[in-house]
C-alpha cells in the first residue's frame, strides 16, 4: 500500500493505493485486480478485495473506492450536462 503525504493531514480519513500484488486474479488482470470496470472474474475481484481488507484490518464494507481514469481531461469526465 502507498499513501500521499498531502492526504496524511487529514486524521479522519485512511487513504491509500495499491500495488498489484498478492490476489487472484489471472492475466491480464494479475493479480490484485481490485476493479468490477474490467472483465476480470467478479468473484475474483471480490476475492481480492476481502484479502485487502483483511490485510489491514478493516471492513470490506467502509472501503470507498474512487473510478481511475486514465485521461488528460479529467474535468470533462465530470463535467454536469
Amino acid at each position: 500500500m502507498i499513501q500521499f503525504e498531502s492526504l496524511a493531514c487529514y486524521q479522519d480519513v485512511t487513504h491509500f493505493i495499491t500495488t498489484r500484488v498478492g490476489g487472484v486474479s489471472l492475466p491480464p488482470y494479475d493479480s490484485l485486480n481490485l476493479g468490477f470496470g474490467t472483465r476480470d472474474n467478479p468473484e475474483h475481484v471480490l476475492e481480492n478485495r476481502r484479502r485487502l481488507a483483511d490485510s489491514i484490518n478493516v471492513p470490506l464494507g467502509s472501503f470507498a473506492v474512487a473510478k481511475q481514469v486514465h485521461d488528460d481531461r479529467i474535468c470533462d469526465h465530470y463535467r454536469e450536462r
